[in-house]
Formats: structure tokens, C-alpha cells, sequence
């Protein structure tokens, strides 16, 4: 929470373009969650995919295949 309030504190201050900011602070976020989501989603996809018996339909179609 420190460092993410530092980077706002850093990006209200600075003189340069406010588009440049915008990249630096926003680049640097989406570095760190992206795999975070990715993963949350993936296990997410998994989970509602058991839940509506997804996995079980498809092995039944391969096993009359």
C-alpha cells in the first residue's frame, strides 16, 4: 500500500507530460496483477467448469469416440 501511494504521490508532483505518467504508473500495475488475474481466472474458468459438469460431458464424449 506504501509503494502504491508513493507512485501517486510521485505522479501528482512530477512536471512531466500527463500522458508519460499515466504509462509509467499504469505499466507498472499491470505488470504485477496481470499474472494475478490470469491465474484467478484460470482457476475460476476451472471451478465453473466443474461446477457445471463440463469435464464429465466431455469425457463422455471422448469415450463414445
Amino acid at each position: 500500500m506504501w509503494n502504491s501511494l508513493n507512485e501517486l504521490r510521485i505522479f501528482s508532483e512530477s512536471d512531466d507530460d500527463y500522458e508519460d505518467r499515466l504509462s509509467r504508473l499504469y505499466n507498472e500495475w499491470i505488470k504485477d496483477l496481470k499474472p494475478k488475474m490470469d491465474s484467478a481466472r484460470a482457476t475460476i474458468e476451472s471451478e465453473y467448469k466443474n461446477i457445471i459438469g463440463i469435464n464429465e460431458h466431455n469425457k463422455a464424449l471422448q469415450a463414445d469416440g
